[in-house]
Formats: structure tokens, C-alpha cells, sequence
């Protein structure tokens, strides 16, 4: 082939398609996990959706998180109600409505303890992971290895240039065990996302978008329940009505190092009730 026929074919490639190489390099997973916590703080808001052919459910949470330890301080709605929740250390603090602090011993917050034990980093949060809406173990899920990692498009998130990757896990990797009694799981959601599909899935594909420092700006994930499996985890028993069944998560992260404001509540304000209301529901 000529000269001028090379560069033609070239130029050609160029303009319909980009070509392979005009793509950019794909960073790894854990680098991107790094630069994120390296900010330590950020805003943060966490979509949450269940979608079933009779009925659906929708969380959103916002506020501020720490992503280093695993602390934040989120407002929740669902069901049209929000409830004011702060996690640090090991305490789970939630603000009591006033109709409702008779019960709690007439205290605007009742606290929940989760063992002794630090948890900070991809595994932080013990307590936030039973409701499903902590920041922390979302982006630690970028602290595993991806089977595989691809660079998806150009984008823009919250005005602001992003890049997107959609990276391959395996959920054997994130479906992480049990810990005692509590039902406490390791990556919060995205582990209960993860283990949800039946017939099962191999991969979840967790999809990222990157800003120029190379921080995770959104992090997005889906899977559906199709039938039900002969033992049920407790979120497939509680959609097996519902099929098929979709629950979906976004975490949308900004204003990273700015000061946070995580610290607990007055100790006169505080009434502790046990883990197990918070695992009945009751809280």
C-alpha cells in the first residue's frame, strides 16, 4: 500500500471512528480509589432504587461524608419522610422525630453501638451498611480487582468534564461474608447488589466517572432479580413477589476537602437503644 493509501486509510479511521488509540488509558481501579480517599472529605449523595413490576422504592441520601474513615452525616428520605443520620466511629446516631421521643426516653437522638473494633477504608462501616447508604463501602468497591476495565466516553457530571469507565468485577469478590449474628456485610450495598441476580450472575459491571484529577465524581451499579433461588437471602425473599426485580445505586461525590462536620451529638441529647432494633426494623 502507497504512501498517500496509508494516511488515507488513517484519516479515515480518524473520523468515523477515533480509532483504538485515540481512546484514553485506563487507570486501575485502586488508583482511583486512592486519589478519591486522598481527599479525605467530600459531599456526597446516594440514590437508591428498588424497581418491581407493582411497586417501587426510592432512597435518596445527602450530605457530608468522610471517605478516609468511613464517618458521615446524611439526611435519608424514602416514603416521603427524612431522617437525620450520623455514623462515626462505631456509634449510628438517628434523629428521633418529636412525635415519636416519648418512646425514646424524650431524647432527640437515640444511638445504636456496633462492636469495638476500628473499621475504616473499603471495609469501614459496619453500621451504615444496614442502611444501605454510606458513601464509604460504595467507593471502596474501587479498592478490589476488576476482571477487566474499559474506557466508555466523554461526559460531563455536575458541569464539570468527566471520564467514564465501566469496569468488570467478579461478584465472588464482592459478595463478601457474613460477620456473627448482625448480618453486617462488608461493601454494603453494592455486596447485597452484587449477590442479587438469579439465575447468578458472574460479573458486575460497576461503571465510574472520573474527574481531571483523576477522583471518582459517580459511581453507578445495577442488577436484577429474575426468579427466585431455592434459598433466598433476605433481600431476594423480600422482592420474590416483585419479579423481576431491579434495585440500582448511584453515589454522586463533590466539594472534595472541604471541612466536615462529623462529631456527635450532646451526650444529653443521646438515649441508646440495642442493635436489635435497628436489625428489626424498628428504628
Amino acid at each position: 500500500m502507497g504512501t498517500l493509501a496509508i494516511a488515507a486509510t488513517g484519516a479515515l479511521c480518524l473520523a468515523v471512528t477515533g480509532c483504538a488509540s485515540s481512546a484514553p488509558p485506563v487507570p486501575k481501579a485502586l488508583a482511583i480509589y486512592e486519589a478519591t480517599i486522598s481527599a479525605r472529605t467530600a459531599r456526597a449523595r446516594v440514590y437508591l432504587n428498588v424497581h418491581a413490576p407493582r411497586a417501587s422504592m426510592y432512597i435518596l441520601a445527602e450530605g457530608e461524608a468522610n471517605l478516609f474513615s468511613g464517618a458521615y452525616s446524611l439526611g435519608v428520605q424514602a416514603a416521603g419522610v427524612t431522617t437525620n443520620e450520623l455514623f462515626t466511629g462505631n456509634d449510628l446516631y438517628f434523629q428521633v422525630p418529636e412525635g415519636a421521643r416519648a418512646t425514646n426516653g424524650g431524647k432527640p437522638w437515640a444511638e445504636v453501638v456496633f462492636g469495638s473494633g476500628p473499621r475504616s477504608g473499603p471495609d469501614a462501616a459496619a453500621g451504615s451498611e444496614l442502611t444501605e447508604v454510606d458513601p464509604a463501602p460504595l467507593v471502596g468497591v474501587l479498592a478490589a480487582q476488576p476482571e477487566s476495565s474499559i474506557f466508555v466516553a466523554k461526559s460531563v457530571v455536575g458541569g464539570k468534564p468527566a471520564r467514564e469507565y465501566r469496569l468488570d468485577f467478579r461478584t465472588s469478590a464482592l459478595v463478601a461474608p457474613l460477620f456473627g449474628g448482625g448480618g453486617e456485610m462488608k461493601r454494603g450495598v453494592i455486596s447485597l447488589i452484587a449477590g442479587l441476580p438469579h439465575p447468578s450472575e458472574a460479573i458486575l459491571p460497576v461503571y465510574v466517572w472520573l474527574d481531571r484529577q483523576g477522583r471518582a465524581v459517580q459511581l453507578a451499579t445495577s442488577a436484577t432479580l429474575e426468579t427466585e433461588p431455592a434459598n433466598p437471602s433476605s433481600l431476594q425473599a423480600a422482592l420474590a413477589n416483585q419479579l423481576p426485580a431491579t434495585v440500582s445505586v448511584r453515589v454522586d461525590l463533590g466539594n472534595f476537602g472541604e471541612r466536615v462536620r462529623l462529631e456527635p451529638p450532646p451526650v444529653g441529647e443521646v438515649s441508646r437503644v440495642p442493635l436489635s432494633q435497628l436489625q428489626a426494623g424498628v428504628l
